[in-house]
């Protein structure tokens, strides 16, 4: 999918985490751009990233 078609706005940057405001539909392909980004901050660096979803904090289930 070409990122420019998607609809997905960062809302939230609190540290390490970001939270993402988008359609069900786009959650595979933002994920792994943002996945991506993040493996690649610090080359040679080992990173381990998590996503989850969910209406509301409290609902956030994980994703991968």
């Amino acid at each position: 999918m070409d990122a420019s078609a998607l609809t997905a706005k960062l809302v939230l940057v609190v540290h390490d985490e970001v939270v993402f405001d988008l359609p069900e539909w786009e959650v595979p392909a933002v994920m792994e751009i943002v996945r991506a980004a993040f493996m690649d901050l610090l080359p040679g660096m080992p990173m381990t990233v998590e996503a989850r979803m969910g209406e509301t904090w409290a609902g956030y289930e994980a994703v991968i």
